[in-house]
């Protein structure tokens, strides 16, 4: 499956929005299955342009939940915690 610069551009830029691979697929007018299939091998341009653009966004919610969390919001330490964790397990 072939990508243009700009199909990969949208696929960063999809993913940042944490739109599902079939959505991504659609609007890219790719097959939904074949896209899933080639993204799910964890290899190559489109995946590593999927990630960038999914990290990229966790990056700002995280930041975010860190300030609120360091603002006293116990939901937030709560969160940031269980993350934490998740990722000491990792």
């Amino acid at each position: 499956m072939e990508f243009s610069d700009k199909e990969l551009q949208t696929i960063e830029e999809l993913a940042s929005l944490f739109f599902s691979l079939k959505d991504i697929a659609i609007v890219l007018e790719k097959d939904p299955d074949e896209f899933a299939a080639l993204i799910n091998l964890e290899e190559g341009l489109p995946y590593s342009m999927y990630k960038k653009g999914w990290i990229a966004s966790e990056i700002e919610i995280r930041k975010s939940l860190l300030e609120s969390a360091t603002n006293g919001s116990s939901p937030a330490q709560e969160m940031i915690l269980e993350i934490n964790k998740n990722n000491k397990n990792a």
